[in-house]
């Protein structure tokens, strides 16, 4: 029986869809990242736990090429390549709230501690805040 269990599991993770940023939709936060100078490796090692409380997708894509992404599940690149169509065309970064919308964009370097005080600043993070607070 377990077997059978594992077996429909692997399959159903090996077979699933690749996500476009729809998907994602009341379930992550994404940031974008067009440029090729990606992520800061540094940053990301030091604010893992960070990332993951404000529920962050990051995603970095040069050209139509995936080069790194902290999802588990696959990515449907032309989904975040219909993502950049959508912003300004200087921009090289996108931060998507849970709600689908673009909330913020730039061109300039990619400022992760600005883009988590704007996060933290939001109606829906205040609330997963409080709600983290009251079961401490």
């Amino acid at each position: 029986m377990n077997a059978l269990i594992f077996s429909l599991l692997l399959h159903m993770s090996v077979f699933s869809p690749p996500k476009s940023p729809e998907d994602f939709r009341w379930q992550k936060r994404i940031i974008v990242n067009y440029s090729s100078e990606g992520f800061d490796s540094e940053f990301l090692s030091n604010h893992r736990q960070e990332i993951r409380d404000r529920k962050l997708l990051l995603v970095h894509l040069v050209g139509k090429n995936l080069i790194w992404t902290n999802a588990e599940e696959s990515l449907d690149v032309s989904g975040f390549m219909e993502l950049k169509e959508k912003i300004r065309p200087t921009s090289t970064w996108a931060l998507v709230g849970l709600d689908g919308g673009v909330k913020s964009q730039g061109g300039s370097e990619l400022p992760m501690e600005e883009l988590f005080r704007l996060i933290d600043s939001m109606p829906m993070r205040q609330s997963e805040m409080r709600k983290d607070n009251k079961q401490k």
